[in-house]
């Protein structure tokens, strides 16, 4: 009996392209400001810096009073100024 080889050695296409998402789509997707007074658990953690337990904490604290201007975030505790910075362009109060 003969032992026979039947691998396949595949060999990439030159016509053959893939749909790549582009940049303006996907940014498109991420809110280019967001209102940290009306601002969902989920969309505060698309903000650099702000994960669940820092998104959780900013909800309580607009709860018991509601952010007057944007630089307010840092009297959340755990955001200090550098964080403010980076976020400063990024968050709005109205």
């Amino acid at each position: 009996m003969q032992n026979v080889n039947r691998s396949v050695i595949m060999q990439p296409e030159n016509d053959v392209t893939f749909d790549q998402p582009q940049p303006e789509a996907v940014q498109s997707a991420v809110p280019q400001v967001i209102n940290i007074n009306t601002a969902t658990k989920e969309e505060l953690m698309l903000l650099s810096g702000i994960g669940a337990d820092k998104a959780e904490k900013i909800i309580e604290y607009r709860e018991k009073e509601p952010f007057k201007k944007p630089k307010d975030i840092t009297k959340v505790k755990g955001i200090g100024e550098k964080t403010y910075e980076a976020l400063a362009d990024k968050i709005c109060v109205e």
